[in-house]
């Protein structure tokens, strides 16, 4: 699966199905508040961020975020591929 990095954080890389690594080593994301969609914490200059895992997938992969947010909340990892047409 190709990775490419993320823009604004050049030390990680996302895969379309959603793998986030930093230097090669995987990083945990985590279920929201309502336990559905999946967050990620990124640190950049000694500060951390949190964002929403779709929302980076739709702007890392350009895109939309809606077709995005349907395949990783309803079909295993693969969908997002077929949904994309990859």
């Amino acid at each position: 699966m190709t990775a490419l990095p993320i823009p604004g954080y050049p030390d990680y890389t996302l895969t379309m199905s959603g793998i986030v690594r930093r230097n090669g080593k995987l990083v945990r994301t985590y279920p929201d508040c309502t336990g559905h969609a999946r967050t990620v914490t990124l640190w950049k200059d000694g500060k951390r961020k949190m964002f929403m895992l779709h929302k980076l997938i739709s702007q890392t992969f350009q895109v939309p975020e809606e077709d995005v947010k349907k395949a990783l909340s309803h079909k295993p990892v693969k969908s997002l591929d077929l949904a994309m047409g990859i």
